[in-house]
Order: structure tokens, then sequence, then C-alpha cells
């Protein structure tokens, strides 16, 4: 016994079963062919894809503010740490020059704010990019 599979108006791909089960007309339903139940149904969504219908597409990058935030906030602590390696003349771990690390933290800092309710907002226009030696 083959398991049918149909597309709902709404994009989600469900079973004979769980529409007769749930009391849902079907008729005018597309069913899946075959080769659809493969790609949509038993087989992993390709890298970075989820299903749309029957197409894959891009799953969206969602940055939200709180998380920019969180992100900056670790950034400058570890620039803290660089700091207090130059500062203690710790030439084992210390990395860069103390101005490439001031110039780093200016640039986080400018990134993300918060406005005057305390909300977490993006003001800058790119992430900032880590010095690295090559810069």
């Amino acid at each position: 016994m083959n398991i049918r599979y149909f597309v709902t108006d709404d994009g989600f791909v469900r079973s004979e079963k769980a529409l007769k089960i749930n009391r849902i007309d079907y008729s005018e339903l597309t069913e899946l062919t075959e080769q659809q139940i493969e790609e949509f149904v038993i087989n992993e969504p390709p890298e970075g894809k989820q299903r749309d219908g029957l197409s894959w597409v891009d799953i969206p990058v969602v940055v939200t503010a709180a998380s920019e935030y969180q992100w900056v906030q670790a950034e400058l602590d570890d620039v803290d740490v660089q700091l207090k390696y130059h500062a203690t003349g710790d030439t084992k771990r210390q990395q860069l020059a103390v101005a490439d690390w001031n110039t780093y933290a200016i640039a986080l800092r400018d990134y993300t704010t918060t406005d005057t309710e305390g909300n977490v907002v993006i003001v800058g226009d790119a992430r900032p990019v880590r010095p690295t030696d090559g810069s």
C-alpha cells in the first residue's frame, strides 16, 4: 500500500491519512508524484534551504538587534583581554597593536546602541571586521 501525499493550499505536505483524520476535503488538492514524495518527504532538504510549497528556497538569515548586541559584547570582552595582555607586557599572548584593538572597540560600540527606552538598536551598516595580522 502506497501512502499518498498532497500539498495543501497553504503549502504544507500532508498524507492522505492525516487529511482524512482531520476531515479535510482533499479532492481539489494537488497529489504529489513519486518523485516529489522522494524529494520533499523522504530526503533531507538541501543545505541552507527550506520547502516553500513544492520548491526549495533559501532559509532567510534573521539578524536581530539583540543577537548583534550580544555579539558586540562578546567581541568587546575579547578586546579587553587583548588590551590587558598589552598593558601587562604579555608578549607571548598579545596580538596586533593597541591602536588596532582601540579602533575595533570604537567600531563595535558604533555598531549597536540602546535607545532612550533601553531597546537595543543597530546603527551601523555592517558588522565591524575584527582586526587580523593582515589588516
